[in-house]
């Protein structure tokens, strides 16, 4: 079963906004949590307040993930028994941008507020409670494909992960951007789209991908290498980027950044020359940028030298940025 399909999407695949205002103020929450939570989103709810219960969602079913922005007035919504019958395997990644959710799953008990996140397993019953009300985003993801971009994400179900705050940031945008797109994706855009917000969140829950797994670190170690690679993916637009000026913004030295990542298989030179290359690739295919000229996208990657940037490019991903952009 695929997670993400929802709801029958208009051509397009503009958002699909639900909101409880479409429904009588009598009936309005029965007929939300009916028609619309039973029947389309698969999940139950529950509100403390029946009579002043309002709530919107605007939800986007890309291939391989659903993005459910939502807007509410206190409320549980859960999986109950009778719920996870239906063989839906995926996973929920809840992003709260105002308020606080609180999870109970079982034994398992957790709150999160921006700059956290909880991931909720649909196959086991559980609930999400938001007693102040929520404003934030849910990414419903096949099983398949969040295993592929976080392959320790079974054993980050129920409790808070800390978010990489530079890479939140690109994330978040993007989604509104997509949200807020006037005439909806086409399918090559809609699957482009479903790439690019996949890379992004394994950048969110795993900044250091395969370079922090390449070397075995433990303790205070891996925290300081995480805390490197997240420094250097905030600044690869800095031309200025050294390993100095990130020990100088951590508090260590120099030769103390080069020695983690030389353990972790890198040099700093070349680690920070391939993650400019990457982003700059990621750049070239984001169709919200597709105005820029390609000298741009490079020195947003940190490039300022147009003919360096080009044969780096080419000798790294075998094609030239333009082939990249036509090719994406």
């Amino acid at each position: 079963m695929s997670t993400p399909i929802l709801v029958d999407e208009p051509k397009g695949l503009a958002p699909l906004i639900l909101s409880s205002d479409s429904f009588g103020r009598r009936e309005r929450f029965d007929a939300w949590r009916e028609e619309l939570m039973l029947r389309v989103i698969r999940v139950d709810v529950d509100v403390p307040d029946k009579a002043n219960f309002r709530t919107c969602l605007r939800v986007l079913n890309l291939p391989n993930i659903a993005i459910i922005e939502r807007r509410s007035t206190p409320s549980v919504v859960k999986r109950t028994p009778d719920l996870v019958r239906d063989g839906d395997d995926g996973f929920v990644f809840t992003l709260p941008w105002g308020g606080t959710v609180e999870i109970r799953a079982g034994a398992d008990e957790a709150r999160v507020g921006p700059g956290e996140a909880i991931i909720t397993p649909l196959d086991e019953v559980g609930g999400l409670r938001t007693p102040l009300g929520v404003q934030g985003v849910s990414l419903r993801v096949a099983r398949k494909a969040a295993l592929s971009l976080a392959p320790g994400v079974e054993k980050l179900v129920n409790r808070p992960v800390p978010l990489d705050e530079a890479a939140f940031a690109i994330l978040s945008s993007y989604i509104v951007s997509l949200m807020s797109a006037p005439r909806g994706l086409d399918p090559s855009l809609a699957s482009l789209a479903d790439q690019q917000v996949r890379e992004l969140l394994a950048h969110v829950f795993d900044p250091s991908g395969d370079l922090a797994r390449a070397q075995t670190y433990g303790g205070i170690k891996a925290a300081r290498l995480h805390a490197v690679i997240r420094d250097i993916g905030r600044s690869l637009g800095e031309p200025g980027l050294s390993a100095a000026s990130v020990g100088r913004r951590l508090h260590v030295s120099e030769r103390y950044v080069q020695q983690l990542l030389e353990g972790a298989g890198k040099s700093f030179s070349a680690y920070v020359r391939e993650m400019r290359l990457k982003r700059a690739r990621q750049l070239l295919g984001d169709p919200l940028i597709a105005h820029l000229r390609i000298a741009d996208i490079a020195a947003m990657a940190g490039f300022n030298d147009l003919s360096h940037f080009n044969r780096m490019f080419r000798s790294y991903f075998g094609q030239t940025p333009s082939d990249a952009r036509r090719a994406r």
